[in-house]
């Protein structure tokens, strides 16, 4: 059965940016055994921050939910280019960061390599070269949303159902907890 796409705010798409940045933050500054030990879920959290800030900007552009899940997908560099078109207009010094950070993400991300073994070697950019251009992204979407949502206001167009999540812990089983 099929589901009607709802539409989102622009700033549903730049919450949840936000989120997965800050995830990908905390990833990033956690003391873990290894460097490497979390390298694609920190990659993986950051791309997806910056694929949602660019979906921000570009639902507030005239955009639908629907066409950006269909015709942009998880492109990146594709989000890029269409949001380059329809004003982003990143500083003369920002643009060259933003587009190579995209494209070596999008590369990196290569047969989705940040969520699946893929077997094959890529390329992305740096860690540090990455949170500081997402952050610096989101930070410039948050300045082009014409008009910003008003504290208070509803992230859904009504009517829409409240997505609820129900979290289960192994009391909910009947059997202990984990140790």
């Amino acid at each position: 059965m099929a589901c009607a796409t709802k539409e989102l705010l622009p700033a549903v798409f730049l919450g949840y940016a936000n989120s997965y940045r800050a995830a990908a933050d905390i990833l990033a500054d956690a003391k873990l055994e290894s460097p490497n030990q979390a390298f694609e879920p920190i990659y993986m959290l950051y791309f997806h921050a910056a694929e949602l800030g660019l979906k921000a900007f570009l639902r507030n552009n005239g955009f639908t939910t629907a066409k950006l899940r269909l015709r942009l997908g998880h492109d990146l560099v594709a989000l890029h280019s269409e949001s380059i078109k329809r004003g982003l207009n990143p500083s003369a010094k920002f643009e060259p960061h933003l587009r190579n950070v995209m494209s070596l993400l999008h590369k990196g991300n290569s047969k989705e390599a940040f969520r699946y073994w893929v077997g094959e070697s890529t390329e992305t950019a740096d860690l540090k070269w990455v949170r500081s251009v997402v952050a610096d992204l989101i930070e410039l979407v948050e300045l082009r949303l014409r008009p910003p949502t008003p504290p208070g206001t509803a992230l859904y167009p009504a009517p829409v159902a409240v997505r609820v999540t129900i979290t289960h812990g192994p009391e909910a089983f009947g059997i202990p907890p984990a140790k």
